[in-house]
């Protein structure tokens, strides 16, 4: 009895570059241009079976320094017409990946073929600095289940642009003002950077006050007076600082990040709560600014100005009416009513509140109350640095007199005043109103 071994169908590739080398060499520049490279491939077969033709990257691409790449910013296309059968695929660019990716599908008959594959570089996706390397793997398959396979090697040179970085005020080129009235962001001074070209790189950009702003007197701008509010484009805001206190004894990172370019404003305001431990006059000082990448720095400086208007004010939460008592009989218990005085100033001299009676207290019949039954009280919160002599309810009469002096640097206060109308036997009931009026004097 005769026995036949069934023969797979014998299919072989071969995969050349045009330039007749054995490798995928390409160049990752920074401009619009993509360098192609093309290879040909040519699968021969000698039994009608039907055949298809992949491609995959082997393993990820990986520089010198250990960095990988991204595979992204290669692109992969088959050549238009570059066949004489069957079907192409990859007839529209398409990054290269470690999948495998079809390449080309033979006609029923499994013919021998051949065509092309070009490869390009992306300069908008753009790899970190150096010489990567991987392989990229050709195979073919066809229905019979025979196959065969080409390996070439694939290397890619990625160049690290230089970084190029602007650094201007936004109302004027190289000077910022910062007024202590400053409350709206829209408006506030400040400055924009702008850089280029940090492609590849992890691009670093510092703040620091390279000279302290000082007035005519050569004093210091207080450290926490001052802050900064940075903003910008979406591709920035992971790696920015977008917000802090503006000080002056180190610097601040105010981005870090991976980006081929970027524009980020930094605008300046004063910390409201911290303005008035500052004399007034004007602060002039100067700002450094650092953009560096991996491959090349750069610094820039700008003047900073700081204007300190002079700030001598008093406000006191009272009625219009004045201190005032409703339905007052003898039968009452003593009534308080208290106030809020506040006093704010840069000018650091001593100064004293005054509290005047400008009348006795009376009702609307025009009776005036017994003044030794109307007391007034002071009180300092802890820590307050000025001082009351009317620490406990004193009788309050008609007349101006200091109920609050400050301390010897004239720092600013705030404090409670306290009024209490005591009912007593003669006492004519109504409604009392006091007008009082509290001014502000240097001392």
């Amino acid at each position: 009895m005769l026995s036949t071994v069934p023969l797979l169908a014998a299919v072989s590739i071969s995969v050349v570059p045009f330039d007749g080398t054995n490798e995928v060499r390409l160049k990752q520049g920074f401009s619009d241009i993509n360098i192609v490279k093309n290879v040909r491939v040519r699968v021969t077969s000698t039994d009608a079976s039907r055949y298809q033709v992949f491609q995959r990257v082997m393993e990820p691409l990986v520089n010198e320094k250990g960095e990988v790449g991204d595979l992204s910013g290669l692109q992969t296309i088959t050549e238009y017409n570059s066949n004489t059968g069957g079907t192409l695929y990859l007839q529209s660019a398409e990054p290269l990946s470690m999948a495998d990716q079809l390449l080309y599908t033979s006609g029923t008959s499994g013919d021998s073929d051949s065509f092309a594959v070009a490869y390009s570089t992306m300069s908008q996706k753009r790899n970190a600095g150096g010489n990567f390397r991987s392989n990229i793997l050709y195979f073919v398959r066809s229905n019979d289940g025979a196959q065969s396979q080409q390996m070439l090697n694939l290397f890619l040179e990625s160049q690290r642009s230089a970084l190029s970085a602007e650094v201007r005020g936004l109302k004027a080129d190289s000077r910022i003002i910062v007024k202590d009235s400053d409350s709206d962001l829209q408006a506030a001074d400040g400055v924009r950077i702008s850089f280029t070209g940090g492609t590849g790189n992890n691009v670093r950009i510092y703040q620091e006050v390279a000279v302290i702003p000082q007035n005519q007197q050569a004093e210091e701008l207080k450290a926490g007076v001052l802050k900064f509010v940075a903003s910008g484009n979406e591709e920035l805001i992971s790696g920015m600082m977008t917000q802090g206190i503006v000080r002056n004894s180190q610097r601040d990172m105010i981005f870090s990040g991976r980006v081929s370019q970027g524009e980020l404003d930094i605008k300046f305001m004063p910390v409201l709560e911290n303005i008035l431990e500052q004399n007034a006059g004007t602060y002039t000082g100067q700002l450094k600014y650092t953009v560096e990448s991996d491959s090349n720095r750069q610094e820039f400086s700008v003047y900073v100005e700081f204007q300190m208007q002079p700030v001598f004010t008093i406000e006191a939460s009272m009625p219009p009416e004045g201190v005032s008592f409703k339905n007052v009989s003898v039968t009452n218990q003593p009534e308080d009513h208290e106030i809020s005085v506040a006093v704010k100033t840069n000018l650091h001299k001593p100064y004293s509140v005054t509290q005047a009676m400008l009348a006795p207290l009376t009702n609307e019949k025009g009776n005036q109350l017994d003044n030794n039954h109307f007391l007034i009280k002071v009180v300092l919160p802890q820590g307050q640095k000025g001082k009351t002599k009317f620490t406990e309810f004193s009788p309050l009469a008609v007349g101006e007199y200091p109920i609050y002096v400050s301390d010897g640097q004239g720092s600013p206060a705030a404090f409670k005043v306290q009024y209490r109308l005591e009912s007593y036997s003669q006492m004519n009931a109504g409604n009392f109103l006091a007008p009082m009026r509290f001014s502000l004097d240097q001392n």
